[in-house]
């Protein structure tokens, strides 16, 4: 796989575990596009920089010790990939799961789907 894409999933991962919509929507911007989408379970999808910014802001609003770790390595292969994470606060696990990515030829994420493994705890 190319480095490239392990590069856009940690500056995803690392653009969830920062608080302040500004600071969110700066390290977006560089892989994110304006029609970027993102949707998990729980929430109604959302698109572009702004509105993932905002939605990720949220969750820190909600939870402000949160955590997310990667847990897998990245499958990857036609511009599509999954990788599993955990979802911890104060070292507690909280929630685990996968998200399934699309990326175009510039390695920017073009669509993010989360699935859960189980119910918030």
């Amino acid at each position: 796989m190319e480095q490239k894409v392990k590069d856009t999933i940690a500056q995803y991962t690392d653009a969830w575990n920062t608080k302040g919509i500004e600071i969110i929507a700066a390290k977006l911007s560089a892989f994110w596009t304006a029609e970027s989408t993102y949707v998990d379970p729980k929430n109604p999808k959302v698109t572009g920089i702004d509105e993932l910014a905002s939605f990720i802001q949220s969750v820190y609003d909600q939870m402000p010790d949160l955590v997310i770790i990667d847990t897998s390595k990245i499958d990857y292969h036609n511009n599509s990939g999954r990788f599993f994470w955990t979802m911890k606060i104060k070292n507690e696990v909280i929630l685990t799961g996968m998200d399934y990515f699309e990326m175009n030829d510039q390695h920017q994420l073009t669509k993010i789907v989360g699935f859960f493994d189980e119910e918030y705890k």
